[in-house]
């Protein structure tokens, strides 16, 4: 939930640690509406926090803002040998923040 005036945004992947992604790093693209931020490359396992710069009308909207991500690769953790789970998975989206910004407009 958005709550305050801005003009970032910052995710905070996970990369889980699965011999998949040390083969292949992983990618990402963010779209808000009709606005497409774009593909970002390339993540290894661990933690990762990405800044976006928001465009005009979403800087001041208030409330729910529907984050599309999408991920170069899926992995089964069962295909991994990890654990029973069939789930086509990308990463773990761990936080979301929109740091305030008083001179956003």
């Amino acid at each position: 939930m958005k709550s305050v005036i801005t003009s970032r945004l910052f995710l905070t992947i996970f990369v889980q640690p699965y011999p998949f992604f040390e083969r292949h790093p992983q990618g990402l693209s963010l779209s808000i509406g009709e606005t497409h931020f774009g593909r970002r490359c390339c993540f290894a396992p661990g933690v990762h926090t990405l800044s976006y710069e928001l465009p005009s009308g979403i800087r001041t909207r208030i409330g729910e803002i529907v984050l599309m991500l999408a991920t170069d690769y899926d992995f089964v953790p069962a295909n991994e040998h990890v654990n029973a789970d069939s789930r086509h998975l990308g990463v773990v989206l761990s936080r979301v923040d929109y740091p305030a910004d008083t001179d956003a407009k």
